[in-house]
């Protein structure tokens, strides 16, 4: 009986592993386009005084020059927190 509740025990452990790696991974893009507004790294305009980007001038801006997976880029890492 000990060993059925250590097996269910890792079993919900690694159901709810999974389920925060499928949450992070479809949550990443927009996590991404976060990091991007805050940082200023979007390449988006080499003007210091230009407009504030937007959020969806930002995904255009990914999409463009990096294509749809471009989205997910530093997924990887962001799994591993």
């Amino acid at each position: 009986q000990a060993s059925h509740g250590a097996a269910d025990m890792t079993r919900r452990m690694v159901c709810g592993g999974l389920a925060g790696m499928i949450a992070k991974t479809a949550t990443n893009p927009l996590d991404r386009i976060r990091m991007l507004s805050q940082t200023g790294e979007h390449g988006t305009s080499t003007n210091p005084g230009s407009k504030k980007v937007t959020p969806f001038q930002l995904y255009r801006s990914i999409l463009q020059n990096e294509g749809l997976l471009g989205l997910w880029a530093g997924n990887g890492a962001n799994l591993l927190r």
